[in-house]
C-alpha cells in the first residue's frame, strides 16, 4: 500500500467515525437518516410482505404475514400499461418496465411496504413505497426509464428520490429517452409548448 492509498484510507475511517458519532451524539439511527433525505416515515412503520408476483411495471401482488395477497401499486411512478387488466395491447416498455421489476422484486421476495397518507388507489390498491433492503424499487424503475414520476394527492413520500433517478435515466439515454427505441415518445415527454 502507498503512502497515498494509506493517507486516503485514514481519511475515510476518519470521516466514517465523525458520521458515526455525530448520529450517535444527536441520536439519529441510519433510517432517521434515510427519512429525512426521503421524507419518508421511521423504519419501524415499515410492513414486511412477501412478493408473489409482478403484474406490470408498476403493480405486485404481495402477501401478507397472515397469509392475504394484496395487489400494491408502487407510489410516485406510472410505467406503460401491459393491459393486464383489460385485455388491451401492451404499450411500449410495458414488457421490458414487468421484466425489469421482475428482476427487482423475485417471487419469494421479502420486502417494506412503506404508506404514504392516502394508502389506497381508485382501483382499491395498496400504495406505497416499496423497499427492498435500502433499495428503494419505485425509485429504481424511474433510474431504468420504465417508469415516469406520478404524483397522486398527498403520496408524496420518496418523491424527490424518484425525480432524481429519472433525471439520471434522461442524462443516461435509457428506457424513454432511447433514441434507437423505435416506438412513439410517450406524451408526458413531448416538449410543451
Amino acid at each position: 500500500m502507498t503512502r497515498k492509498d494509506l493517507g486516503c484510507l485514514l481519511v475515510l475511517v476518519a470521516l466514517g467515525i465523525a458520521v458515526w458519532l455525530a448520529l450517535r451524539l444527536t441520536g439519529t439511527s441510519l433510517g432517521d437518516l434515510r427519512d429525512r433525505v426521503l421524507g419518508g416515515a421511521g423504519a419501524t412503520d415499515l410492513e414486511t410482505v412477501t412478493v408473489r408476483s409482478v403484474l406490470d411495471g408498476d403493480t405486485v401482488q404481495v402477501e401478507r404475514p397472515d397469509g392475504t395477497t394484496v395487489r400494491v401499486r408502487l407510489m410516485n411512478i406510472d410505467a406503460p400499461e401491459t393491459g393486464y387488466r383489460t385485455g388491451a395491447e401492451p404499450e411500449c416498455l410495458a414488457e421490458q418496465a414487468r421484466s425489469h421489476l421482475g428482476e427487482l422484486l423475485t417471487r419469494g421476495t421479502a420486502v417494506g411496504l412503506e404508506l404514504g397518507p392516502d394508502p389506497r388507489d381508485r382501483y382499491g390498491r395498496t400504495v406505497a413505497l416499496v423497499w427492498r433492503g435500502d433499495v428503494l424499487v419505485n425509485a429504481e424503475m424511474a433510474r431504468a426509464g420504465l417508469a415516469v414520476p406520478l404524483l397522486v394527492g398527498a403520496n408524496d413520500l420518496g418523491y424527490d428520490a424518484v425525480l432524481d433517478a429519472f433525471d439520471e435515466a434522461r442524462e443516461r439515454g435509457v428506457g424513454f429517452f432511447d433514441p434507437d427505441l423505435g416506438c412513439a415518445e410517450p406524451l408526458w415527454l413531448r416538449p410543451q409548448g
